[in-house]
């Protein structure tokens, strides 16, 4: 066997790696989003915790870490999703 036709092997075996893998990290992507979306119908304490958290957040938010997340937000936002100044 030539040295092409070991690489063409090698290459063609993890081709089908990179497909199973990538069928797996979709399949636990699947599997999450199915079960939060049960959660949110069947108001689960997933839904309950997160009212847990947003009221806990908004209890003991303070000024400059309001500013911070405004000014982190502005920055990661491109040009063109800026909203104008006028």
């Amino acid at each position: 066997m030539n040295i092409a036709a070991r690489l063409e092997a090698i290459r063609s075996r993890s081709d089908l790696w990179l497909i199973v893998v990538a069928f797996g990290v979709a399949g636990i992507a699947l599997g999450m989003i199915v079960e939060i979306a049960d959660s949110v119908r069947e108001a689960d304490r997933l839904v309950l915790v997160d009212h847990q958290i947003i009221r806990f957040a908004t209890d003991h938010r303070t000024t400059w870490l309001t500013v911070v997340a405004k000014v982190a937000t502005q920055v990661g936002m491109d040009s063109s999703s800026r909203p104008s100044c006028s």
